[in-house]
């Protein structure tokens, strides 16, 4: 049994299905049950196989759960269209949607307007702002704990870039718009479950990515159907 977790009060239990749609049609264009304690981009090669048979990818809505893979970032850095709701932070402080990030200079600047420059790291890319100007800041209290006397630290993504990108759709009335278009993947989803049930009906990987497969093929005769109509 494999347990996974889709919020902190609704598990799964067994296996997790990954499903790719043309938004256009409602076709299902891939089908995949993994076992549910995997993260959901491990699915992405799979998925990204079959639908790249059927021809090249200029446009893709995908669920956050997808944005730790390498598929969204290499089409935003194609030019193409990446779209996906960006990871979010509940903090009483300023989070590192409250900074503004210059990639082209290699700067960051803060909510009382400091700039301080990008660095390479071992670990990684990151800013750090000054502990003096932190400390004489008026806004300290709202970015860092009362009493430190360190600068305000930020550690960079690898694909900061692209998610960066995605933070600036959801500011504008457009953006949320066109990230409200993956709706139609969960509609289609929820066509799926209803005639596949539930449970899973095998015993395995291959018996039930073979069960989705199957479901999705019978969705899509109905979809040709009612478009024929």
């Amino acid at each position: 049994m494999r347990h996974g977790r889709k919020s902190k009060s609704k598990t799964i239990n067994g296996f997790k299905k990954h499903v790719a749609v043309d938004l256009d049609e409602g076709l299902f264009l891939a089908a995949t049950a993994r076992p549910a304690n995997e993260r959901e981009h491990a699915a992405e090669l799979e998925l990204r196989r079959d639908v790249e048979r059927l021809g090249k990818v200029s446009e893709l809505h995908a669920d956050r759960g997808y944005l730790p893979g390498s598929w969204l970032p290499e089409l935003h850095r194609e030019g193409k269209s990446a779209v996906s709701k960006p990871w979010m932070t509940s903090s009483a402080r300023f989070a590192k949607a409250d900074f503004t990030f210059d990639f082209e200079r290699n700067e960051v600047q803060c909510a009382a307007g400091q700039t301080t420059a990008i660095r390479e790291r071992p670990s990684g890319r990151a800013a750090s702002f000054l502990g003096k100007i932190c400390c004489d800041c008026p806004l300290h209290d709202d970015c860092l704990p009362a009493g430190k006397r360190q600068g305000r630290q930020i550690n960079l993504h690898p694909n900061e870039e692209f998610l960066q990108h995605l933070r600036g759709l959801t500011r504008t009335p457009e953006g949320r718009a066109l990230q409200r278009q993956r709706v139609t993947v969960e509609h289609r989803l929820a066509h799926h479950c209803r005639r596949q049930g539930a449970r899973a009906r095998y015993i395995g990987v291959r018996k039930n990515t073979f069960d989705c497969r199957r479901i999705a093929a019978v969705e899509n005769l109905h979809v040709i159907d009612r478009l024929a109509a």
